[in-house]
C-alpha cells in the first residue's frame, strides 16, 4: 500500500512538472542546477483508507509552496508517505 501511495505522488508530481514545462514537451531533472516550482494543487486519487485531507497533511505538500527539484523537498514528502 505504501509503495502504491509513493507511486500515485511520483505520478503527481511528473504532472505538475509537465504542466509547469507546457512548452517544452521533453522533461528535464538537471541534478547540477535545481529548479524551484511553485505547487499550484494536491489531488489525491487511488485512495480507499484515508481521506485526502489526512493524506496531504501527512505529506505536508500545500498549494502554494516552494519545492526544489530535485532536492531534498520531495525527499522529505516522499519519506513522510
Amino acid at each position: 500500500m505504501k509503495i502504491l501511495k509513493v507511486t500515485l505522488f511520483l505520478i503527481a508530481l511528473l504532472g505538475f512538472s509537465l504542466a509547469a514545462r507546457s512548452q517544452n514537451n521533453a522533461v528535464t531533472v538537471d541534478y547540477t542546477h535545481p529548479q524551484k516550482y511553485v505547487v499550484g494543487g494536491v489531488k489525491v486519487k487511488g485512495n480507499v483508507y484515508f481521506s485526502e485531507d489526512q493524506i496531504r497533511q501527512q505529506s505536508g505538500l500545500n498549494p502554494g509552496m516552494t519545492v526544489t527539484v530535485p532536492g531534498e523537498d520531495i525527499s522529505n514528502i516522499v519519506n513522510r508517505l
